[in-house]
């Protein structure tokens, strides 16, 4: 599927865009409240600037090398994706659900992380700047 084809159809009210072919996708600054990507392939896929808040069922899909900086992903079910080395850079997760999520090398910097589940979350990943609503300097 082609960007502008998800565009169009999540235009006329479509939602569940499940399993959908999205490599290398250029959705930098799409309005996709409350999709459903739930086994979508985002590799390589730039949704910089995206609000994908209220994302849903997005278990796992696979964004790993994608550009997901300065996106809106509050309250997104993340849990078991495979997000390798996705740059999430000041992006606002906020009570984003990443359970099990398969994070090696990714970029959490300058994020906002209050409220994110990071339970059992597999991999080195990089939180400098980050807001967890921690004080983590004690």
């Amino acid at each position: 599927m082609t960007a502008e084809e998800l565009l169009q159809r999540y235009a006329a009210g479509e939602r569940d865009f499940s399993g959908v072919n999205l490599r290398g996708a250029k959705l930098q600054d799409a309005e996709l409240r409350g999709i459903n990507l739930n086994g979508a392939d985002l590799s390589g896929a730039d949704l910089s600037g995206a609000d994908l808040s209220g994302y849903g069922y997005a278990q796992r899909i696979e964004p790993a090398y994608s550009d997901l900086s300065d996106a809106n992903l509050r309250n997104a079910n993340l849990s078991w994706a495979n997000l390798e080395f996705v740059d999430f850079n000041r992006s606002d997760l906020s009570g984003a659900d990443l359970s099990f999520a398969n994070c090696e090398g990714t970029y959490f910097n300058d994020s906002i992380l209050i409220g994110a589940d990071f339970t059992n979350v597999k991999g080195g990943y990089s939180l400098d700047g980050a807001d967890t609503g921690f004080d983590m300097e004690s």
